[in-house]
C-alpha cells in the first residue's frame, strides 16, 4: 500500500497536470509514435533461449529487463508506473550509442535519471560502468532485479555492475538527494525524460544538484514532441549553467536512428 506521503505526491502531480491542461492553448499528446525498430524480446526465458526470438544484444550478449514469468504488466495502475514500465525508442538508441562508444562509460561512475526499465543503465554496466539507477519511488520496481537478471551485481560477469536502484523524485527530491550514494558521477544518462512541460524545470534542477565530477557529461536522448517544451528545456539548461550540443548522426549506431530523436551531450559551461 502507498504511504500517506506517496499519495500526497501523486495528488500534487495530478493537480499540476490538470493546471497545465487547463492553461495550455494546445494540448500536447504524451503518446510516442510507434517504434520503427523491430520488437525485441527482453524477457529472460525460464529455460533455454528461443532460436526464433528477436533478442536485444550488446556486444553479442543478450540484455534482459524482466523474467518471462513476471506478471508485473497486469498490475500496473499509476501513470508514473505505466510510464516507467514502458520501453521507449530513446532508450534503445542511447543503449546502442553506448555500445559503439564504450569508453564513454567504461570504468566510470554513472547515474541514470528517470530510468524506467533502465536499458541504458544495464548496457552501461555491461560495458564496465558502476551504475546507480534512479526513478520516482512509484517507478523503481521496473528496474528492481535487472542487475541480477543480467549477472551485473558486484561479483557478476564483468568489471561493471549496478551498485544500487534508488528513489530520486525530481519534485520531492530533498530526502532522495540526501540519500544518494556513490558520487561524484562522471556520466548522467537520460532517455526520453522530457514528455510533459511542468516536469522540465524539476528535471533540470535535479541535474544541477547532482554530485557531478568536474568533467561530467550528460548523455541525453530526446524525442521532440513540442517546440515549446524543447525551448523550455534549453532555457532551463542555460539558466543552470549547462551547455548542450547535438551528437552527429554519424556517431550513432547506423541501424538505430530515428528522425524525431536526437542525442545530446550536456555539460557545465
Amino acid at each position: 500500500m502507498p504511504t500517506e506521503r506517496q499519495l500526497q505526491i501523486l495528488e500534487e502531480r495530478r493537480k499540476r497536470r490538470e493546471e497545465y491542461n487547463s492553461t495550455s492553448t494546445s494540448k500536447i499528446p504524451l503518446a510516442i509514435e510507434g517504434s520503427r525498430f523491430p520488437s525485441f524480446q527482453f524477457q529472460k526465458p525460464l529455460t533455454e533461449q528461443d532460436a526464433n526470438a528477436n533478442y536485444f544484444y550488446i556486444n553479442g550478449t543478450p540484455i534482459w529487463l524482466s523474467q518471462a514469468a513476471s506478471h508485473d504488466d497486469h498490475i500496473i495502475q499509476d501513470h508514473t508506473v505505466r510510464t516507467s514500465s514502458s520501453l521507449w525508442d530513446c532508450g534503445v538508441i542511447l543503449a546502442k550509442y553506448l555500445e559503439r562508444h564504450p569508453s564513454s562509460v567504461c570504468h566510470k561512475r554513472v547515474i541514470e535519471l528517470g530510468a524506467g526499465k533502465a536499458l541504458p543503465s544495464i548496457v552501461a554496466a555491461a560495458l564496465g560502468a558502476r551504475v546507480v539507477i534512479t526513478d520516482a519511488k512509484e517507478g523503481i520496481n521496473a528496474a528492481e532485479g535487472v542487475a541480477a537478471l543480467n549477472n551485473l551485481h558486484i561479483h557478476g560477469r564483468g568489471h561493471g555492475w549496478v551498485e544500487s536502484v534508488q528513489s530520486l523524485d525530481w519534485i520531492d527530491r530533498e530526502s532522495d538527494m540526501m540519500n544518494l550514494q556513490n558520487g561524484p558521477f562522471h556520466v548522467v544518462l537520460c532517455s526520453d525524460v522530457v514528455w510533459v512541460e511542468y516536469l522540465v524545470p524539476y528535471l533540470v534542477q535535479t541535474m544541477a544538484e547532482l554530485p557531478l565530477a568536474v568533467d561530467a557529461k550528460i548523455l541525453f536522448a530526446h524525442q521532440t514532441r513540442s517546440t515549446r517544451i524543447d525551448n523550455l528545456l534549453f532555457e532551463k539548461l542555460s539558466e543552470h549553467g549547462f551547455v548542450h550540443e547535438k551528437i552527429p548522426n554519424s556517431e550513432l549506431h547506423p541501424d538505430f536512428k530515428k528522425e524525431a530523436v536526437c542525442l545530446m551531450r550536456i555539460h557545465r559551461a
